[in-house]
C-alpha cells in the first residue's frame, strides 16, 4: 500500500510539474508571436502573400519579419540553430537586432541589416562563459515598389523567384549568421540585386520542409521536388497556393515525427501598396 500511495504521490508530482513547464512554454508562445507580424501587419506591406509556419514543437525557431524604408519594402524569413525553446530564444534576439536595423540611420542596406544583426548575436553571445555558437540562416530582401529591383542579402539562405514556370534560385552568402562568423570579426555580407517583374512569385523557405522524412521510403523530401511543387503552384490563387503546399506536406509526412519547424513566405507584385 505503502508503495501504491508513494507511486501515486509521483505521479501527481510529475503531472503537476509537466502542466506548470506547459503553461510556461504556451507563454513563451504568446510572447513570441507578439514579435513576429501576424497576416493584417503584413498586408499592410505586400498585399498579395502568404506565410505557412508550422512550429515543430509549441514555439518556433523559424521567424518572419517585415519592414519599410519609405517606400522600400523589407522581408526576411530566418531559421535558427534548433528548434523549441532554444530556436525561439535566438528569434526573439533576431527579431529584436531587425527591428534595431530598421531604426539605426546608418543602416541603408540588407547587407549592412545583416551585419548588424551578426555582430548583435556575436557580441550577445560574447559575454557567456560558455562557447555558444549557434546562431540562424537568413534572408533578406528589399523591394523597390515601383522599379520591381530586389536588393537582397542572405546568410546561408536562398531565394526563389519562380516566372513563367520556370525557377529562378538567388544563392547568397555561405556563412550562417552568428555561428559562422564569431571568429571572422571582418567578414561582411555581401549585396545582391535582382530586377523582378510584375507577374513574379518571391518565395522565401526555411529548410524545415525539404529535410522532413516522409513518403513511402521515409526518406527527405529534398530540395528538387520542393522547387518542382513552387512552379506547380506558381498560378494557383495565392490561398490556394498556400492550402496545396500543407496538404503537400501533411501527405508526405503522414505518421512520421516532424523533424523542424516549416515556414514558408511568398508574396507577388501584382498589388504591392
Amino acid at each position: 500500500l505503502a508503495i501504491a500511495l508513494q507511486q501515486s504521490q509521483l505521479k501527481d508530482e510529475l503531472h503537476s510539474s509537466n502542466t506548470q513547464l506547459t503553461s510556461s512554454i504556451d507563454y513563451a508562445k504568446m510572447i513570441q508571436q507578439a514579435y513576429i507580424p501576424d497576416d493584417v501587419s503584413i498586408d499592410g506591406f505586400f498585399k498579395e502573400n502568404f506565410v505557412v509556419n508550422r512550429p515543430k514543437d509549441i514555439v518556433s525557431g523559424d521567424f518572419y519579419w517585415v519592414g519599410k524604408s519609405g517606400s522600400i519594402k523589407i522581408v526576411a524569413v530566418g531559421d535558427c540553430t534548433g528548434h523549441g525553446v532554444p530556436g525561439a530564444l535566438l528569434s526573439v534576439l533576431g527579431i529584436n537586432y531587425l527591428n534595431l536595423g530598421s531604426v539605426t540611420p546608418t543602416i541603408n542596406s540588407p547587407a549592412e541589416a545583416l551585419d548588424f544583426l551578426n555582430t548583435g548575436i556575436v557580441n550577445t553571445f560574447g559575454y557567456s562563459s560558455e562557447t555558444i555558437r549557434d546562431g540562424m540562416d537568413i534572408a533578406l530582401g528589399a523591394i523597390n515598389p515601383t522599379s520591381l529591383e530586389l536588393t537582397y542579402s542572405s546568410a546561408k539562405s536562398n531565394l526563389y523567384v519562380v516566372r513563367n514556370q520556370e525557377i529562378i534560385k538567388l544563392k547568397g552568402d555561405k556563412k550562417a549568421i552568428g555561428n559562422d562568423t564569431h571568429l571572422e570579426r571582418e567578414f561582411k555580407f555581401t549585396n545582391f540585386t535582382f530586377q523582378l517583374e510584375k507577374n513574379d512569385m518571391l518565395y522565401a523557405l526555411t529548410d524545415g520542409f525539404q529535410d522532413q522524412f516522409g513518403g513511402e521510403k521515409g526518406k527527405k523530401f529534398k530540395v528538387g521536388p520542393l522547387k518542382r511543387l513552387l512552379v506547380k503552384i506558381e498560378r494557383l490563387e495565392l490561398e490556394e497556393q498556400k492550402k496545396e503546399l500543407a496538404t503537400v506536406f501533411n501527405d508526405w509526412i503522414g505518421d512520421l515525427e516532424q523533424v523542424d519547424d516549416v515556414t514558408a513566405v511568398s508574396y507577388t507584385h501584382l498589388t504591392l501598396p
